[in-house]
């Protein structure tokens, strides 16, 4: 029987099968530009936002309240990695990380306005 939380099981899946594909697919890209083969279209330039893509898909479509928060801190790592990649504003690596200073702070301002974000599983409990 088809039940929701049968339905979230298989999602919660899918959501892992393809997140891990997209890391794998961008630890190929990142590896394959340490070893020296020239990307396409500067393909590598563009990694961050494939980060930050996964971070919105997780924070807007989270197959549970535990993803929810974790799309916010790879969405944040996305856009750490796109600001000092890109070195946007005159960021870099060392210079950028207030970044991650900001996403707890709107974390603790959501979780207290809004409830926490990682609540738990209640009906995993039998």
């Amino acid at each position: 029987m088809d039940t929701p939380r049968s339905r979230r099981r298989a999602r919660g899946r899918t959501g892992r099968l393809t997140f891990g594909i997209a890391l794998f697919a961008l630890g190929a890209l990142m590896l394959s530009n340490n070893l020296g083969l020239d990307l396409p279209l500067r393909l590598w330039e563009l990694w961050p936002l494939v980060v930050v893509g996964l971070g919105v898909i997780k924070l807007l479509w989270p197959a549970d309240t535990d993803e929810r928060a974790s799309g916010l801190w790879i969405l944040t790592g996305g856009i750490y990695c796109w600001v000092s990649s890109w070195r946007l504003f005159g960021l870099h690596w060392g210079s950028a990380w207030p970044i991650f200073l900001i996403a707890f702070g709107v974390q603790v301002v959501f979780e207290s306005v809004f409830g926490k974000l990682t609540t738990g599983k209640v009906d995993d409990v039998r």
